[in-house]
């Protein structure tokens, strides 16, 4: 899920998250949950490491697109209206999700040899 662990999390460490909109969403629900996703993946505490790749937790924060996490908190003591809501899904309730939603025969193969 991580095959280059020299990558920020902005840098796409956690490849197993969607390239688009879905991915930047989790970022930055990260952002506002206290996360440096500025930091080298291996650099980040193994806890975090783990309870972003494997939580079955699905924590739902205010989502401010682009703000710092420092920006987020002020944002939020301001009562500054977010954007949206955004709900946390980990890597693996990420790739779950897809795998057992898929239409594609090649996903589907994919699955039975990793489950």
């Amino acid at each position: 899920m991580v095959p280059d662990d020299s990558l920020t999390i902005r840098e796409r460490a956690v490849a197993a998250w969607p390239t688009a909109w879905h991915g930047q969403n989790l970022r930055d629900i990260l952002i506002t949950m206290g996360y440096d996703v500025d930091r080298p993946w291996k650099q980040l505490p193994k806890k975090e490491r783990e309870w972003i790749l494997f939580t079955e937790d699905q924590p739902s924060v205010p989502v401010y697109p682009g703000y710092t996490h420092e920006e987020v908190q002020r944002a939020i003591k301001r009562k500054e209206a977010p954007s949206y809501m955004g709900t946390f899904t980990s890597a693996r309730r990420h790739i779950m999700h897809t795998f057992a939603n898929t239409q594609s025969p090649l996903m589907k193969k994919g699955r039975s040899n990793i489950c």
